[in-house]
């Protein structure tokens, strides 16, 4: 349980180091008012190219997108294709352009920039885009330190303010020490994560799926109309309107600040080439990932989300896919540290005692509630149906599916077996994991019970405090 602890702490640590060690090491190339805002004009092809992506995309490109083609087919497809769009035709048609010019008449800032192009004498146009600037980012920023403020104390166990004041020091200062440099290269790897979590999503789902064409036929059988950029998911023609909002999506590109000073800053005009070439190759696998996430999800997952939010479909397939490394107590770690007033995990166990319990709670709590429940699928786990009470009993005893509680942040272990059995008593009874007990695969039961003892430490050590 300590050890658990130490490894999360260490690790918060070194990021935080990393990140006020690129604030320092921005700070000491730093020589003028250039260097803080522009990183000097000396950033590279890379460094420009994601860290504009990253910072446009966010996390919309991991649940909207997904969602949108989840619940609307290949008809979200548009969108893509108008971002995909836009983001060329402003790397195309604006970034050099703007480089060449801020340079010239020497603005380092979008204001400046409109101001000395537009020969605004009376700073009418410097004041009212300043202003947008402000009060926009000032709320973007703003929930930015609310986030890292719940998941310092969600996982430390500070008080909240503590926490957010720990957070807010920390991003201020090195983007206060480094400016637009330290902020580009925490953008850069933020950019690589998101490439990188994007991609191999799908491609997992289709190769657990049996190929390109067992899956393209799985997804017609659903509705042979997903696939069909022309045809809505009921059937009938998309409307030139709808065709055309969807691609104008692209057009906001024009006028994103944040996206707009990554083109000031890059190190040569004749460099902006191949960080469009990056930043396309970025966008274009991207975007066709998220819109893959959303289209195989209505055949990879059991549950139909199209009623409720399908913007959850990428949280759910990586949970599928990857059980191991994304199992039910990350999950209720995440929501309980949106404040969720109650959070529980049960399965089938005791009479349907616990289940019945957790769920009277659920329907009653004032506000939002999450049930995490085991449901064994006889067909999915290759089990006999009349093991189902066995399988959700050995999921509990062998601390692989742990029953607890989170009530207003308060985790609470509702069982702790008097005797923990290995994790291969749970894994044998299942045909999905008989691989695994081949001799070549010992040494993947030993991983899988190392990670479920690092998760039940890791509970033990929530429910202590």
């Amino acid at each position: 349980m300590v050890e658990s602890n130490l490894t999360i702490i260490v690790i918060f640590v070194l990021y935080l180091v990393m990140m006020l060690a690129i604030g320092l090491m921005a700070y000491k190339k730093t020589s003028n008012t250039e260097d803080y805002f522009l990183g000097g004009r000396k950033l590279g092809s890379w460094v420009v190219s994601l860290s504009a992506q990253a910072s446009d995309m966010s996390g919309w490109m991991l649940m909207g997108l997904p969602g949108a083609a989840y619940i609307a087919g290949l008809e979200a497809g548009w969108i893509a294709l108008g971002l995909t769009i836009g983001t060329y035709l402003n790397w195309k048609l604006v970034a050099k352009r703007l480089r060449n010019y801020t340079e010239a008449c020497n603005a380092i800032t979008i204001p400046q920039f409109l101001g000395n192009r537009y020969r605004d004498d009376q700073n009418i146009l410097r004041i009212v885009s300043s202003l947008f600037i402000l009060i926009f980012f000032l709320v973007y920023t703003a929930s930015a330190f609310v986030s890292g403020g719940k998941l310092f104390s969600t996982v430390f166990g500070i008080d909240y303010t503590v926490a957010l004041l720990i957070c807010a020091i920390v991003v201020v200062s090195y983007t206060f020490a480094g400016g637009f440099f330290a902020v580009c290269w925490t953008d850069l790897v933020q950019g690589i994560l998101m490439f990188v979590a994007i991609v191999v999503v799908p491609c997992a789902a289709v190769v657990s799926m049996g190929g390109v064409d067992a899956t393209i036929a799985r997804i017609e059988s659903v509705n042979v109309n997903m696939l069909n950029p022309f045809i809505t998911i009921d059937g009938t023609h998309i409307a030139m309107i709808t065709v055309i909002s969807s691609l104008a999506w692209g057009l906001g590109y024009f006028g994103q600040p944040h996206i707009l000073v990554r083109f000031m800053g890059i190190d040569d005009a004749k460099s902006i080439k191949k960080s469009r070439l990056i930043a396309m190759v970025w966008v274009v696998f991207s975007l066709t990932a998220a819109t893959m996430v959303g289209l195989l999800g209505r055949v990879f997952l059991t549950e139909d989300l199209s009623n409720s939010s399908g913007e959850t479909v990428y949280i759910l397939m990586v949970m599928k896919i990857f059980p191991i490394i994304i199992a039910g107590v990350f999950l209720a770690a995440i929501l309980a540290a949106h404040d969720i007033p109650y959070v529980a995990q049960t399965t089938l166990l005791q009479g349907f005692k616990d289940m019945h319990v957790k769920a009277e709670k659920a329907i009653y709590t004032d506000g939002p509630a999450f049930l995490n429940v085991m449901s064994p699928c006889p067909t999915g786990w290759k089990y006999k149906a009349d093991e189902i009470m066995e399988i959700c009993k050995l999921g509990v005893e062998t601390n692989y599916w742990p029953l607890f509680e989170v009530i207003d942040g308060k985790w609470i272990l509702n069982y702790e077996p008097k005797k923990r059995l290995p994790i291969e008593e749970f894994l044998r009874t299942q045909g999905r994991f008989k691989h695994l007990f081949k001799p070549e695969n010992e040494h993947l039961i030993e991983e899988f019970q190392k990670e479920v003892d690092r998760r039940w430490d890791d509970l033990l050590f929530k429910c202590s405090r």
